[in-house]
């Protein structure tokens, strides 16, 4: 007996269908509701590590370089994002500090992280140890 196809779900109607061949660039509809149930994009892994890269690069940036400045009677003041942070404090304000320094700096760095933990060996064709912990912080650090 031949190997058979996989079963897919489809996430709108929960429909069970079997996992069509597609070429590149193409994708699989739901036969119920239409709904778009998966595409092949050849490249994806390559392209979506360059995107994580660059954020990554971009994020180091943002947070080295001053993020504001400013210039009164001859003094010139400027800060960071993490200098936002440690004034928020001073302020008597440690709520709003450690709201800023979790959402601005300390969660999109944890999630470039894990992207880049999962992407990298996949792109080099190994499954990395703890995928399923990774993708589950994943998505506890997204909606951040």
């Amino acid at each position: 007996m031949g190997q058979a196809t996989p079963l897919i779900a489809c996430p709108e109607c929960d429909r069970l269908q079997r996992e069509p061949p597609l070429v590149p660039g193409g994708s699989a509809d739901c036969v119920r509701c239409g709904a778009e149930l998966f595409r092949y994009k050849p490249r994806s892994i390559d392209q979506t590590l360059a995107f994580v890269l660059a954020a990554a690069i971009v994020f180091v940036f943002a947070n080295v370089f001053p993020l504001m400045e400013m210039e009164a009677a001859g003094l010139r003041s400027t800060t960071t994002l993490y200098g936002t942070v440690r004034a928020l404090q001073q302020a008597g304000m440690p709520s709003v500090a450690v709201l800023v320094l979790l959402t601005a700096i300390l969660l999109p760095a944890l999630e470039l992280a894990v992207m880049g933990y999962i992407l990298l060996p996949l792109r080099l064709g190994w499954v990395p140890a703890g995928l399923r912990g990774a993708f589950r912080t994943l998505c506890l650090v997204r909606p951040w």
